[in-house]
């Protein structure tokens, strides 16, 4: 019996199916090599029946261009970013689980390797294979830290803000009075008073006068640093010249208090690399607290020495020192700080300042205390 062939039919049903699946093929091949979004299918491998390397089987173009990569097909991913199994080790464990187990995972990562952030979406459909859909997120995270930048900069200008307001209320009241208080007393009552009598009222204003002037300065110092708008040009500064003007500066608080200022030169002409203005606000807002917690009739000493490739600047009272918990909290802000030995009262804003400005040019500053005793605040600059 003679086998008959295939019908007309059946050879145009077997054609339109070969025709269809060409063109199924050729539409795949199309959307997989124009799709925006990278991809990659990798097998895993093994090592003593542990997974440890993957292979790229098949990429896409756009898995280059995501990447920045080149010719990754049939290789392995520690031939081709050797840290990558060490530095993504999540990533590594999402494509073992998602290969083993079949359920998709998303993530969103960064690849210290490429320098880069994606997310990617990783699915498998047969055992220890993977496959990966992902974009280039790279751009977006890093609008997303600057935002984030900004909102902690809009913070930090929001405590500051904050700080002066309250400095402002709680610090500058108190001089002020003082200011108001005495003159109003001296304009209403200066023919009837004693020589001696104007004289102290005068120098009452002077020294508050000072200190005012001195907080004002210290907070327009501080606000510049915190929205790093402080000039800061270091020169060549012989250091003992201003230690002496600025002791000058201050002999008027000395005087009304009865403390004694000394300078002592343990190596002489001394030349620091600092800003001239910045060191003279570090001097007068340390020489400023040992005067504001020592004690009439104490001392204040001031030295210098040249230790190594730096200058060590000390500034020792014999004043009422200081325990543990205050060292610790000695350079914060506080509404209600302690009150001097004659109730002089302050924020803690100038010290804060004086170690910001001693750590702005690379020195370090150090507290030696003891409560009842005094206290000696030692710190260093560069001389080249």
């Amino acid at each position: 019996m003679i086998k008959e062939g295939p019908t007309y039919e059946e050879l145009l049903a077997e054609n339109y199916i070969l025709n269809e699946h060409k063109i199924s093929n050729e539409n795949y091949s199309a959307i997989f090599e124009n799709m925006w979004e990278g991809f990659a299918h990798c097998k895993l491998l093994y090592e003593e029946n542990e997974p440890n390397d993957f292979i790229y089987i098949e990429v896409n173009r756009a898995f280059y261009h995501q990447t920045g990569l080149k010719q990754v097909t049939g290789k392995k991913i520690s031939e081709i970013l050797p840290n990558h199994k060490r530095e993504n080790k999540e990533l590594f464990k999402l494509y073992i689980r998602v290969s083993q187990t079949g359920k998709s995972e998303k993530i969103e990562t960064f690849v210290p390797e490429l320098g880069k952030w994606f997310y990617l979406s990783v699915f498998s459909i047969k055992k220890d294979h993977f496959f990966v859909i992902f974009n280039n997120i790279t751009n977006r995270k890093q609008n997303e830290l600057q935002l984030i930048n900004h909102e902690k900069q809009l913070e930090t200008l929001n405590e500051t803000k904050d700080k002066l307001i309250s400095i402002i209320a709680h610090d500058l009241r108190s001089p002020f009075n003082s200011i108001i208080g005495f003159s109003e007393l001296l304009i209403e009552e200066v023919e009837h008073f004693e020589i001696e009598k104007i004289k102290r009222f005068s120098e009452i204003i002077n020294t508050s006068s000072v200190n005012t002037l001195n907080l004002l300065d210290n907070l327009l110092h501080w606000a510049k640093t915190q929205t790093n708008q402080l000039n800061f040009s270091p020169e060549k500064i012989e250091i003992s010249s201003i230690i002496n003007e600025v002791l000058k500066t201050l002999e008027s608080t000395a005087k009304f208090k009865n403390i004694s200022l000394n300078y002592y030169q343990k190596t002489p002409n001394l030349v620091v690399h600092a800003d001239l203005n910045m060191l003279k606000t570090i001097l007068r807002n340390l020489i400023s607290n040992s005067l504001k917690f020592t004690k009439s009739e104490g001392f204040i000493n001031i030295y210098t020495q040249k230790i190594s490739n730096k200058v060590e600047i000390s500034i020792e009272d014999n004043g009422i020192g200081m325990n543990e918990a205050t060292r610790v909290n000695l350079f914060k802000i506080h509404k209600d700080s302690t009150l001097g030995t004659a109730n002089e009262k302050g924020s803690g804003l100038g010290l804060l300042l004086c170690k910001e400005l001693i750590e702005k040019h690379k020195g370090e500053i150090f507290i030696e205390s003891e409560e009842g005793k005094g206290t000696t605040f030692k710190f260093t600059l560069p001389i080249d």
